[in-house]
C-alpha cells in the first residue's frame, strides 16, 4: 500500500483569464519568450514553523504571475514543477531522534516555455464542475 498527496491551486478569474498556464502544450500559434526556471529554497524551524517559505502557492500565485508580467507573455506552457516538504511522519520522526535546534530544508521549483500567441487565442472551456461564467 502507498499514500500519495496531491497539492492544488486555483488561480483568481482575473488571472485565469489574462493568462494560459498549461502542463503540456498548446494547440494556438505562438512565439516562445525563451524558458524560464524559478527555484524557491526555505527552511522549518523544528520541522514544523516555517522560517523561510517555500511552498507551491506562492511559486504560482506570486512568483510566476510576476514573470509573467514582467515579460509580457501571454502565457507559459509545458510546466513542470517539484516540491519538497516534510511529511508529518518525517518530522516527528526528526523530533524524537535530534536534540536540539533544527532546520529542515524545503524547495519548490518550475519550469517552463512563456509564450506570446501570435493572434488571439480560443476562448478557454469552462473546467470540469465549473458553471459558464463563474
Amino acid at each position: 500500500a502507498g499514500c500519495a498527496a496531491q497539492s492544488s491551486y486555483v488561480y483568481p478569474r482575473e488571472i485565469q483569464e489574462r493568462y494560459t498556464i498549461l502542463t503540456g502544450d498548446t494547440n494556438q500559434p505562438y512565439q516562445s519568450l525563451g524558458y524560464v526556471q524559478l527555484l524557491k529554497k526555505g527552511f522549518d524551524l523544528m520541522g514544523f514553523i516555517s522560517v523561510v517559505d517555500a511552498d507551491l502557492e506562492a511559486m504560482f500565485g506570486d512568483e510566476l504571475v510576476r514573470v509573467l508580467r514582467e515579460s509580457g507573455a501571454d502565457g507559459i506552457i509545458n510546466v513542470q514543477f517539484r516540491e519538497r516538504q516534510w511529511t508529518p511522519g518525517e518530522r516527528i520522526g526528526l523530533l524524537f531522534t535530534i536534540v536540539g535546534i533544527f532546520w529542515l530544508p524545503t524547495q519548490v521549483e518550475l519550469t517552463g516555455e512563456l509564450i506570446r500567441y501570435t493572434q488571439a487565442p480560443a476562448p478557454m472551456a469552462p473546467q470540469p464542475g465549473m458553471a459558464p461564467g463563474q
